[in-house]
């Protein structure tokens, strides 16, 4: 994160065109944004080069912390979980709580004739979010859904 600074109505509509009048914003430097699916596969192959054995199967853990694969029984020293939403019912048999959620959203992607590159990401006072890319490409995020115990 970087700069953090509070901007007037006007520095909010010089920014962000589409704005309608009587907004002021917070603005905060240093964002990005990153491709899920790409940052999964470097780190499962980080990890298979440590020697990091991958399980791709559904996992159960009991009271006395065996692992299980599907009906194997899987020895271990360590073990990195990454199960997601999916963690909680995973760590609840060992007695402990993990408040990850299930989520998911209504997104919409549109194309403006005008430069969106240098918008800042919009995330008024609702769960709605304006998240502008090159090109004058921008997602729309409707809603975000969270749901406890959804899985």
């Amino acid at each position: 994160m970087g700069e953090i600074k509070l901007l007037n109505e006007e520095e909010v509509k010089e920014r962000f065109p589409l704005v309608k009048p009587g907004f002021g914003a917070v603005f905060v430097s240093g964002g990005g944004r990153v491709r899920g699916g790409q940052i999964r596969d470097a780190l499962l192959q980080g990890a298979a080069q440590n020697g990091i054995t991958q399980i791709f199967e559904t996992a159960k853990l009991t009271a006395e912390g065996a692992l299980f694969a599907g009906e194997k029984e899987v020895p271990y020293d360590r073990l990195v979980l990454s199960a997601g939403a999916f963690l909680p019912k995973l760590m609840e048999p060992l007695g402990y709580k993990v408040q990850v959620l299930a989520q998911k959203g209504q997104i919409i992607t549109m194309t403006f004739d005008q430069k969106t590159d240098d918008w800042p990401v919009i995330l008024p006072p609702a769960t709605k979010s304006i998240v502008p890319f090159n090109d004058g490409e921008i997602m729309l995020g409707a809603t975000h859904e969270k749901k406890p115990n959804s899985i």
